[in-house]
C-alpha cells in the first residue's frame, strides 16, 4: 500500500539526509501530493 511506500521513502532518503522524523514525514507527504499531481488520476487504493 502507499503507507509502506511513504515509509521505507522516509527511511530511504529522508533520514539518511538528517531531517528528524517529523521533517521527513512533511517531505514525504509533500512528495506524494506532487507524485499523486504527475501521475494523474491512475489507479488509487
Amino acid at each position: 500500500t502507499k503507507d509502506i511506500h511513504e515509509v521505507s521513502v522516509v527511511k530511504d532518503i529522508c533520514l539518511p539526509l538528517g531531517m528528524t522524523t517529523q521533517e521527513a514525514t512533511l517531505t514525504t507527504e509533500k512528495i506524494g501530493k506532487a507524485v499523486e499531481k504527475h501521475s494523474g488520476n491512475k489507479r488509487r487504493d
